[in-house]
């Protein structure tokens, strides 16, 4: 709940406000309109945790605004909870991980900090400069820079992600992790070249057809090793929809409920996003459940999320939807840092607690905080067995394989269109972003504004 004016400086998120202090801070008038029910219905002990109010503030139109001001440049926030964590994750020299979206971001920080523990990097991001740019950082981060290494690969052309597995393949190395972090928010509703929703083909598609295309050097690295993991970054949106609807994963790019603004994170632009997002877990849980019928027990399905972080993704997503710019300037004060917004990806990719299991989702339990393992049957009911089911299938179909586990028995008439789009995206929507990155993708402005990649979900 906002007073009106976004000069105020935010609390802490984990600050505990009693009633005195709520209504200092929102004002008479929001006070008896709002505040003094909420506080009511939502104390525990006389205090109400200010990231409940920002929350319920959020999604009521209440956000103070400053609609003088643009949010152009990310928030710098100190850094909290990452270094003690990372400090206590295993040497990564002699694993290989390959990280989608790591142009910026938390792909691009998980990329540097495991380059740093002698992890062989491959950062599978869209050709661009932003790409040659992080993957000269990853180098300089790196303790033998030799070990990093790009693969082209645009998230928003399935024949692109058949091109660049090949190419992962001729490394001669297998894989022990792979983190499907790209991803792009709350972008137009244009089709990619393929016919499917922008957002839905980067942030889901196209990593169901990389997980796929790549899982034999996964299986390999794990004979060898005992384990390896496939991980998807989704994120606090992923409740902001009641189930999953598949037809936001088929062909319907350009006809998903249009481009209204999406202040306060409400409008079509957001359930198309929400709908991503709650894929991402869906495939997870899918997957798990396809390791379990088929006797996999040595590759896990885990999924993360980054909590309200400070990436450039709301820059961008303001600079697309100037709705948002009011938003962002009075939200984003309370969010964590980028380091610590990587902390659910760093975790399910090297973490070796015994309580990181198939299927688990790591992430803050509320918008920031310590990465945890997130309660199990909460997050397995977002998506029942028989949606998980209907993902699967619908997902095949769209990105025409006929089976996940023989990915050569594609569709023959996607197959035979590969090769002559392999060089060719033809996206009505090519969103800049590093489809390699969320990938921090871009949206819809990429031709114009190619330097937009994405990062993962910063919401």
């Amino acid at each position: 709940m906002g007073s009106g004016s976004s000069t105020q400086t935010p609390p802490d998120a984990s600050a505990k406000l009693d009633a005195a202090t709520l209504e200092k801070m929102v004002g008479p008038e929001i006070w008896e309109k709002h505040g003094k029910k909420f506080f009511e219905e939502n104390q525990k002990d006389g205090t109400v945790v200010a990231e409940s109010v920002m929350r319920y503030a959020m999604m009521n139109d209440l956000m103070p605004k400053n609609e003088g001001v643009k949010y152009e440049k990310p928030v710098e926030l100190e850094t909290k909870l990452f270094h003690d964590v990372y400090d206590k994750m295993p040497d990564q020299t002699g694993k290989t991980i390959a990280i989608t979206g790591s142009t910026s971001g938390t792909g691009l920080c998980l990329a540097e900090k495991l380059a740093a523990k002698g992890a062989r990097i491959i950062m599978l991001n869209r050709a661009s400069s932003r790409a040659e740019a992080a993957l000269a950082k990853v180098k300089a981060a790196a303790a033998d820079a030799s070990l990093v290494i790009h693969v082209d690969c645009d998230l928003q052309s399935f024949a692109s992600v058949r091109a660049a597995a090949p190419k992962v393949e001729a490394l001669g190395v297998a894989i022990d992790v792979l983190v499907n972090n790209a991803g792009i928010m709350a972008s137009a509703d244009v089709a990619t070249g393929d016919g499917c929703d922008v957002q839905m083909q980067t942030n889901h598609l196209s990593h169901f057809l990389l997980t796929a295309l790549l899982l034999p050097l996964i299986q390999k690295a794990a004979a060898a090793s005992g384990q390896a993991r496939i991980v998807q970054h989704s994120s606090g949106a992923r409740s902001m929809v009641p189930k999953i609807d598949v037809k936001y994963m088929g062909k319907n790019g350009g006809n998903l409920g249009g481009d209204a603004p999406g202040a306060n994170f409400q409008g079509p632009r957001w359930v198309r996003y929400a709908q991503t997002k709650l894929a991402n877990l869906g495939f997870t849980l899918a997957l798990a459940d396809q390791f379990k019928e088929k006797g996999i027990a040595n590759v896990m399905s885990l999924c993360a999320h980054p909590g309200l972080s400070s990436t450039g993704l709301q820059v961008r997503n303001a600079a697309e939807d100037p709705s948002m710019h009011g938003n962002y300037d009075s939200m984003m004060a309370m969010a964590q840092s980028v380091e610590d917004g990587t902390l659910g990806i760093l975790r399910a990719s090297v973490d070796p607690n015994p309580e990181i299991v198939q299927g688990s989702l790591l992430g803050p339990q509320k918008m920031t905080g310590p990465a945890i393992v997130m309660d199990a049957a909460t997050e397995a009911a977002r998506v029942p067995p028989e949606d998980r089911a209907a993902l699967w299938q619908v997902s095949l179909e769209t990105v025409g394989l006929v089976d996940f586990f023989n990915p050569s028995a594609e569709v023959a008439a996607d197959a035979a269109a590969a090769p002559a789009a392999a060089n060719d995206t033809g996206t009505q929507a090519e969103t800049a972003a590093d489809s390699g990155e969320k990938a921090e993708v871009e949206g819809t402005q990429a031709a114009a504004e190619p330097e937009k990649e994405a990062d993962n979900s910063a919401l």
